[in-house]
Order: structure tokens, then C-alpha cells, then sequence
């Protein structure tokens, strides 16, 4: 486990310009969601990231679902990142499920001063074990409010965390631990930079443009086949 502000080596680079949305075209997705409980600061984390702001007193709730999206570079590749925000809250808990399909990235969230948040994370991990493809989705693990001085999450429990599900989930990939606060922009920035440089280099994104024709395709061999098999019988 390690914070984001710690050295990471990596060949690849990611550059941010906010005129990238707007001018840029681009068919590379890389679908990434915010799972864990409650005011664990998912939303801050993707507002800090996309938006560049940190509500300091913000009570606000994620109702279902939000989305925001971003353009990054990632050596002279851009991609567009949908970055998903679920509620944590047990009554909007049956509507995230349908999320999972066709995720690339899943970052676990928690509160570093909240073990009962942590604790919440064996019910995350194990509704996405049920429902992603963990052949093609990577998951990492993020605690939130590190500026916070009550943190009450140590490395051993984490530890813990990993070896369970290493025993448990064969085949699910946890490929970093990181420790953040969504009140410092350059700590948000490091995890999600790194998060998508992690994701491209194991090519954990997709072709929209290609997958939107193949499904033209698909469709309208569907539709020729029905056709063909009933014009004998048509009147």
C-alpha cells in the first residue's frame, strides 16, 4: 500500500487540458467506476479530478448514479474516461449491478478514519466478483480523507484484505493500494493519472466507434437472416 504522492515508475505520461473535451475526437473508452459506502468521498474524488474543485463542507448525496467525463493524453493517445459515481446508501444498492458490464476499472472506496467503510468493502468486492468479467476489469483499492488526523484504517487490515481475496476470488486482480485525500488536488490527480496509465498498459479499454459497428453488423445480419428465413413462407 502506498500513497500516490510516493515515486511511481512508469513510462508512460498523461496530460490534461480542459479544451480536450470539446476539441477532441476520440472512439478510446476507458470506463472506470467509484464503488464503496456512503460519504466515503467517491464524489469528491471524481469532482476533485474532473473539475478541479473540492467542496469543503459539502453534505451532498449521490442519488443512484452520476457520471462524469474526462479527455485525458496518455502519450499521444487521448481517451475518453467515463468515470461513474454511485451511492453508497443500502436502498440505491440494487441499481449499481447493471454498472459492472463493460467496466475497465473499479476502484474500491473507503474512509481511512471509517473501519466500518473498510469493512464494507468484502460486500463490494464480492458483488463484483458476481457480476464483472474479472478477466477484463482491474480493481483497485482507494482510502479517502488521509488529511484527516483520526485515521483508524492501518496497513495490516489491508493486508488482511488483499490475502482474503487473493484465497477466495481466483481471478480477481486488486492491482494497487493507495492511501489520498480529495482535498489535495496533486493526490487526486497521482491516483487517477496512475489508475488510467495502469489501465492502458494492460489494455484494459475499448474501441467505441468499432464496437458501435459491430453491433450495426450484428443487427443487420440478424435482421437479413430473419428476413431470408421468411420470405418462403411470406404472403
Amino acid at each position: 500500500m502506498r500513497s500516490v504522492s510516493d515515486p511511481v515508475e512508469s513510462v508512460h505520461t498523461v496530460a490534461h487540458d480542459p479544451s480536450y473535451s470539446t476539441r477532441v475526437k476520440t472512439s478510446n473508452v476507458i470506463k472506470l467506476l467509484l464503488i464503496g459506502d456512503a460519504s466515503v468521498g467517491k464524489s469528491s474524488l471524481i469532482i476533485s479530478y474532473c473539475d478541479d474543485i473540492f467542496l469543503e463542507n459539502s453534505t451532498k448525496t449521490t442519488v443512484g448514479v452520476d457520471l462524469k467525463v474526462k479527455v485525458v493524453n496518455v502519450d499521444g493517445s487521448f481517451f475518453k474516461t467515463v468515470i461513474w459515481d454511485t451511492a453508497g446508501q443500502e436502498r440505491y444498492r440494487n441499481v449499481i449491478p447493471s454498472l459492472y458490464k463493460g467496466t475497465n476499472g473499479v476502484m474500491l472506496t473507503y474512509d481511512v478514519t471509517d473501519p466500518k467503510s473498510f469493512l464494507g468493502l468484502y460486500h463490494w468486492i464480492q458483488e463484483c466478483y458476481e457480476n464483472c468479467d474479472t478477466s477484463r476489469t482491474v480493481f483497485y483499492l482507494v482510502g479517502n480523507k488521509l488529511d484527516q488526523e483520526n485515521k483508524a484504517v492501518c496497513k495490516d487490515d489491508v493486508k488482511k484484505l488483499l490475502t482474503f481475496v487473493k484465497e477466495k476470488y481466483p481471478g480477481f486482480k486488486i492491482n494497487a493500494a493507495f492511501e489520498v485525500s480529495a482535498k489535495y488536488s496533486s493526490l487526486v490527480y497521482g491516483l487517477f493519472d496512475t489508475v488510467i496509465k495502469d489501465l492502458v498498459e494492460n489494455r484494459c479499454y475499448f474501441d467505441e466507434q468499432r464496437l458501435r459497428n459491430k453491433r450495426s453488423i450484428d443487427l443487420s445480419t440478424t435482421r437479413d437472416d430473419l428476413t431470408r428465413k421468411n420470405s418462403c413462407c411470406s404472403y
